[in-house]
């Protein structure tokens, strides 16, 4: 009978988690760009260190996010204010936009790595350009004026990411959702051994 109730805590447990996708201790750094301050309730924190665009962009999505898809100037203010400031102010770091196709000298072939329609962009004078010759990703930054600029996948910079999350799981809702679980279960035994 324990053993049973063991497993049923670690299979709800696990459920729960898989579902919430809950990870306290890797985001507990998130900013949140609240509404009542004319943001969009989205959350906002660095990869940890740098790297290539794409494992910046993994490493977001295994947060549950992506890179930042920087809609309007008050959202590249808000990232400016909140990330381009103090040591980090000549940082250059990764966003998610991208050219994965076509000639990434033309700024129409850029898109947002999540799907986003936004039109809006702040390439700095003369960007995107030719670069190296491969320069299909985006970073913020270079110059140390929140303008854009394009680099290689693994650039010569190395920079890290900003990454975006929509909405943060709330951890006592997990639990909230796995006691209910746990009580059903409960019920459900008890009704067998009855």
């Amino acid at each position: 009978m324990k053993s049973l109730w063991s497993s049923n805590v670690l299979l709800i447990t696990l459920t729960a988690v898989s579902l919430f996708g809950w990870q306290p201790e890797a985001r507990a750094a998130l900013i949140q760009w609240s509404i009542s301050s004319g943001g969009n309730g989205h959350f906002y924190d660095t990869t940890p260190a740098g790297s290539s665009w794409t494992d910046a962009e993994a490493y977001a999505i295994s947060q549950g996010g992506h890179l930042v898809s920087i809609d309007d100037s008050a959202e590249n203010a808000f990232i400016q204010a909140t990330f381009l400031t103090g040591p980090s102010a000549t940082e250059d770091f990764w966003i998610g936009l991208n050219s994965p196709v076509g000639d990434f000298t033309d700024p129409a072939t850029w898109v947002w790595v999540n799907g986003s329609t936004s039109n809006y962009r702040n390439w700095r004078p003369g960007q995107p350009d030719f670069g190296t010759g491969n320069d299909r990703f985006a970073a913020i930054n270079f110059t140390g004026d929140a303008t854009w600029d394009n680099y290689p996948n693994s650039s010569f910079r190395m920079p890290r990411g900003i990454y975006e999350v929509e909405a943060v799981p709330v951890p006592s809702a997990v639990w909230l959702f796995g006691s209910g679980l746990l009580g059903l279960v409960g019920v459900a035994q008890r009704k067998k051994i009855a």
